[in-house]
């Protein structure tokens, strides 16, 4: 479990978004407006990819909790994969269009 006032005095909100692993988290900082994916995507300067696929049980769940990026609208996404990547509007309907399964 995370320690909501640690997180609080952080900054950061804790989103779940499971797919990737059935506990899998991710992390918004208001103030900077970035938001940490860790796992949720891998990304390139201009793109997000789903995880890998080798290591995420549920990739349809993965790429659906995705959808969180378009609430949030973040200046930027940070993940432990990859590139950071400038949020726009486009990056998750293209990823949803090429790469869910179902």
């Amino acid at each position: 479990a995370f320690d909501e006032k640690g997180l609080e005095e952080a900054g950061l909100t804790l989103y779940t978004t499971p797919g990737h692993s059935p506990g899998h988290t991710i992390f918004y900082h208001e103030k900077d407006n970035v938001l940490m994916v860790g796992d949720l995507f891998t990304t390139t300067e201009k793109q997000l990819l789903p995880p890998i696929n080798k290591f995420t049980p549920n990739m349809t769940e993965s790429i659906d909790n995705g959808a969180v990026i378009d609430s949030i609208k973040p200046a930027l996404i940070t993940s432990a994969h990859g590139e950071n990547i400038v949020y726009n509007e486009t990056l998750y309907p293209q990823l949803v269009l090429l790469f869910r399964e179902e």
